[in-house]
């Protein structure tokens, strides 16, 4: 048996990713797919397949397939700051040090209480008065002491918080953005020292891949 798990909204039946079951029944799952989809004059998508999935939705569905986009993923023990690739990512780091600021990473259980209600704040405020939208990489939550395991890295300068990155535990060994949030009048250059500081993190507790989504 096979079959395809999909949903309608707006007049899109989207299947989710490849179908599943026998994959040489895979075409015959597909064929019903598009039957219904015409019958009911729904536009057939897909999102979130395989490459071998594509290439059946591709051959079997008449379809195109299309990138949206490559998950960033830093191997930890690769990363490095020297040669010319990184010089400009170098070059910002060393200059947003230079104007006093700093960053760090921990757990979400390491941080104090005044430091979790201050970041709760932050977090609301610099979205600047747009909805909490969520998309792809984002929990539906921020700061909840549920999510203890969760690691932060926080930027600050002169002991004040300028920015934020907050990670989900990806397996036992990685970490996975999932917001990354800072005051809009910060220098250029917050992210990139924040980024750097969790992957010194990462590699001083053997974690072995930082996910930017």
């Amino acid at each position: 048996k096979a079959g395809i798990a999909y949903r309608v909204q707006s007049g899109v039946m989207l299947a989710s990713g490849d179908p599943f079951g026998e994959y040489s029944l895979w075409p015959e799952a597909i064929a019903e797919f598009i039957r219904i989809a015409e019958e009911y004059a729904w536009t057939p998508a897909v999102m979130g397949c395989s490459d071998r999935g594509g290439e059946v939705w591709v051959e079997h569905g008449g379809m195109i397939a299309i990138d949206i986009g490559d998950e960033a993923i830093i191997s930890v023990k690769d990363f490095t700051l020297e040669g010319r690739p990184m010089a400009n990512v170098r070059q910002m780091v060393n200059r947003i040090k230079r104007k006093g600021y700093s960053a760090n990473t921990c757990r979400w259980s390491e941080l104090d209480e005044a430091t979790k209600s201050e970041l709760r704040i932050l977090a609301k405020r610099w979205r600047y008065g747009v909805p909490e939208r969520g998309f792809s990489m984002s929990m539906d939550r921020f700061g909840d002491d549920v999510d203890g395991d969760a690691f932060i890295t926080i930027a600050r300068k002169d002991d004040e918080i300028k920015g934020l990155l907050y990670f989900i535990p990806w397996t036992s060994h990685s970490l996975s953005l999932d917001r990354m949030q800072r005051d809009r009048e910060t220098d250029p250059g917050v992210n990139e020292l924040m980024i750097v500081a969790t992957v010194e993190y990462a590699a001083e507790n053997k974690l072995e891949n930082v996910s930017l989504n």
